[in-house]
């Protein structure tokens, strides 16, 4: 049976105080030292696409918030509530605001610690320890009381050797992707650069719906079924995706899925959020396990696999980008239509022209987000059994 300890008493806990935002942190343009936001994890990775500097003068005088190699990074409060990182060299981050860094003790295995951070057990533990009944956050102390299993060094590195490659190859897989996903952005800028013709969403063939389609609010409310445990069929939401299918899912009961015949999902639409987080894009999986389009979100289906294709490719280009940009509205919270969507008119490259240049890297891209999922679910399956003792760490490590 493995022990068990209080987080705050094998790690420092600690975030970027409030006077030292506001008294010394400026951020500009040339600065050494990147400052660690909530929007920077992704996936249980540093996502640098989107950062803010301040100078290493700065970060060398704010050593309490200042980030090491190895310290872990844990987002306390909003959108990105949960999401966890390891910090991967010294002299090049710091704490900004909304983000905590967990500090193990010499004694411990950080990447241990990072693993069962990122854990559902963990996850669970700050769902539940967290506090406000809007944007959730949890408060450093509580963070503190959450209970952690506690092995010897011995059994953490053991358990660290089994599980890190694989964290390796997924994410060595994700950059396989993205420098495919940069690939066909370079083909399709070269192929519109000849200026193809322009059609209307709404005259192609293709189906546009959401989860309203299927019926008024009141209908909704009625007859669909909401469950957090896994059940007939998952509801797909722009977050599920973006998160890679990790952590928490929604599902709805069978009867639930009968009733949604406008919004079932297959597999290859294309899945574009048109609320809040506007004019994120996302291709659906192929999985086993029946499929609905989630709230907020359009999705386009159609018989001909090489239009989802295109417009899949196209809606992550930057023109396509400006497409969406162009019907979105609202200050509070931005949104588009179904509507404005069916109205826009967009260049459409011919079928040859996908079916060889566009496809055949989609299918790829395909074939490596099947291997990470294959990945991520043999990871999170691993690691309570080792924990529990179902596996034995030895027989494992052999």
């Amino acid at each position: 049976m493995i022990d068990t300890a209080e987080l705050g008493s094998i790690a420092q806990i600690t975030k970027l105080a409030g006077y030292e935002f506001t008294k010394h942190i400026d951020y500009i343009e040339d600065g050494e030292i990147i400052a660690i936001r909530a929007l920077n994890i992704k996936n249980g990775q540093l996502e640098l696409t989107d950062i803010k500097r301040i100078s290493k003068g700065v970060s060398d005088s704010l050593v309490r918030s200042k980030l090491f190699k190895n310290d872990i990074i844990l987002s306390y409060t909003g959108s990105k509530y949960g999401d966890v990182t390891i910090i991967p060299e010294n002299d090049k981050y710091h704490l900004a605001p909304n983000v905590a860094k967990v500090t193990v003790n010499e004694e411990e295995n950080p990447y241990f610690y990072y693993l069962l951070m990122t854990s559902i057990e963990f996850q669970w533990y700050l769902k539940n320890y967290g506090v406000g009944t809007g944007q959730p956050t949890i408060p450093m102390k509580n963070i503190r009381r959450i209970p952690v299993a506690h092995p010897s060094q011995d059994v953490q590195n053991k358990i660290v050797d089994i599980i890190k490659p694989i964290n390796e190859k997924i994410v060595q897989n994700q950059e396989i992707n993205h420098h495919l996903a940069e690939i066909l952005q370079v083909n399709l800028v070269q192929q519109l650069n000849e200026i193809p013709e322009k059609h209307r969403i709404g005259d192609l063939e293709l189906t546009v719906s959401d989860h309203v389609a299927n019926g008024s609010f009141k209908s909704l409310k009625e007859n669909v079924v909401l469950v957090e445990t896994p059940d007939y069929a998952l509801f797909l939401r722009n977050v599920d995706l973006k998160n890679k299918l990790n952590g928490d899912r929604r599902y709805v009961t069978e009867s639930s899925y009968k009733f949604l015949k406008k919004s079932r999902l297959y597999g290859h639409e294309v899945i574009i959020s048109n609320v809040a987080d506007v004019g994120s894009v996302h291709r659906v999986p192929k999985m086993n396990i029946p499929m609905v389009a989630g709230n907020n979100v359009v999705f386009l289906q159609a018989d001909n696999g090489s239009l989802t294709d295109y417009l899949y490719v196209y809606f992550n280009s930057r023109l396509g980008q400006h497409n969406i940009e162009s019907i979105t509205s609202g200050s509070a919270q931005q949104k588009f239509n179904k509507t404005d969507f069916r109205n826009l008119e967009i260049p459409i490259l011919n079928d040859e022209i996908i079916h060889n240049q566009i496809t055949p890297l989609l299918r790829y891209m395909d074939n490596i987000n099947g291997e990470i999922s294959r990945l991520i679910e043999l990871r999170d399956s691993l690691l309570p059994k080792l924990m529990s003792g179902e596996i034995s760490v030895s027989q494992a490590a052999k």
